[in-house]
């Protein structure tokens, strides 16, 4: 069932039903936060063939012998193999069909080629985008997506709509329990927060302590498995892992964090701060009298 993200349905909804301008639509966000779950719900109300892809750790020739797979898959075609990506898309702009084509996972794809390469391909598919294909980027990996919104990157200003999903609030994660009470939807909120992902997972007939016990405090536990094996692990190359642990521990000042872990190196403890608020992974308050000053509370 699906629950939630009205807002960003409607405007996904709205844009892929209006053929009066080129559409490229980037979605991101997190790992687990619904995004291809809301890419599939869109596409339930498309008039046309949906070819939804999800991109791999391979190279780039393995990811597009995969992507041609997909797209004579939506199409209900024989395998085709194309020479390009390129060649891809012309053949899609000779078909008398409206296609919805979806590129999950990009940065995989991205990531198979030197800095920006895929990107400046991803452009000239863009600007010669045929008027019966809608085009759909999706990702994971938060900071590598943020770089297609750059100034410098070759996808500047190239999308049409652009989506941040995020986890849900109070009020959507409530809709998960709705025959809890007041006080234990608050209380379940409190400890889990608004990751689809772990909301689906909860069993309501039971107490938050008994969750907890279940979910959390296992070393296979499943709550506990997603954040160690999945969230973390995106991150774990650039970043000090004791960073989460101080913070956990209830030092929460850059001064604190600073000295706990002996780094004299400030310049690295930045950014590898920045890394961590780019992945939503921690977030920052700062006084009112003290914005943008990087020492302030965490």
């Amino acid at each position: 069932m699906f629950i939630g993200r009205e807002k960003e349905l409607r405007q996904l909804n709205a844009e892929l039903s209006s053929w009066k301008r080129k559409t490229a639509v980037l979605v991101y966000g997190k790992r687990r936060v619904g995004k291809s779950t809301l890419l599939s719900e869109a596409a339930k109300s498309f008039e046309g063939f949906v070819i939804n892809h999800m991109c791999v750790t391979s190279t780039f020739e393995g990811n597009m012998e995969l992507i041609y797979q997909s797209v004579s898959e939506g199409l209900g075609l024989p395998n085709i193999r194309f020479g390009s990506l390129f060649e891809m898309m012309d053949y899609l702009t000779t078909l008398d069909k409206k296609i919805l084509l979806i590129i999950d996972e990009y940065p995989y794809l991205k990531q198979t080629k030197k800095k920006n390469e895929v990107d400046s391909y991803m452009q000239a598919v863009i600007d010669k985008l045929p008027e019966n294909v809608k085009l759909v980027l999706c990702g994971s990996y938060i900071t590598m997506m943020k770089e297609l919104l750059e100034e410098g990157n070759p996808l500047f200003d190239r999308f049409s709509l652009i989506q941040h999903i995020r986890d849900f609030d109070y009020l959507d994660a409530a809709k998960f329990y709705p025959d809890l009470s007041v006080r234990d939807k608050v209380a379940f909120y409190a400890v889990f927060g608004g990751s689809p992902y772990v909301l689906e997972n909860l069993d309501t007939s039971l107490t938050v302590r008994q969750n907890i016990e279940h979910l959390l405090l296992p070393e296979t536990g499943l709550v506990r498995s997603h954040i160690e094996n999945v969230m973390l692990k995106e991150i774990q190359k650039t970043f000090d892992a004791r960073i989460l642990e101080i913070l956990g521990n209830g030092k929460k000042r850059y001064s604190e964090i600073r000295d706990k872990i002996a780094n004299s190196e400030t310049g690295l403890l930045d950014k590898q701060l920045k890394i961590l608020l780019d992945m939503e992974t921690i977030q920052k308050t700062e006084p009112i009298n003290r914005r943008n000053d990087k020492k302030a509370v965490l």
